[in-house]
């Protein structure tokens, strides 16, 4: 995740929840955290829907990495 900068993207996914007024916050478990920040841009910004599909299809390709 970040090319081994896991602290880094932890910090960035942070922001994104934080960024958009999402009560969910990071857990780890990061397929499911990326996943969940995409749908709830998303969700706020219906014409962003395919950026966010864009953003989950990559991560589910590589979802054993991100583990």
């Amino acid at each position: 995740m970040l090319r081994g900068q896991l602290r880094t993207a932890w910090g960035l996914l942070e922001r994104g929840f934080a960024r958009i007024g999402a009560a969910d916050a990071v857990t780890g478990h990061r397929f499911a955290d990326i996943t969940r920040l995409a749908e709830a841009a998303a969700a706020l910004e219906p014409d962003r829907g395919p950026l966010a599909e864009r953003v989950v299809r990559p991560a589910a390709e590589h979802r054993a990495e991100l583990r």
